[in-house]
């Protein structure tokens, strides 16, 4: 995941992830550079998140990539 996530995220890419490990490998892994963004839950903590937000991020922004990193 982590190596995919780099190599194939575009420079403005939106990437919406779940609490727990998708979270620890997007903290670790992903470079962000001023304009790529990160969602998620972290203060409620709700499982599942991900796929809501990046479908409303694909929504809200038709132009650039959304990638959803969810748990398993």
């Amino acid at each position: 995941m982590p190596t995919c996530s780099i190599e194939l995220g575009t420079a403005d890419a939106i990437f919406a992830c779940d609490t727990g490990a998708p979270l620890t490998w997007a903290s670790r892994y992903l470079h962000m550079n001023g304009r790529r963004r990160l969602l998620n839950s972290i203060v409620h903590g709700n499982l599942g998140a991900a796929l809501p937000q990046t479908i409303g991020a694909a929504l809200a922004a038709p132009g650039r990539q959304v990638v959803a990193l969810c748990s398993p």
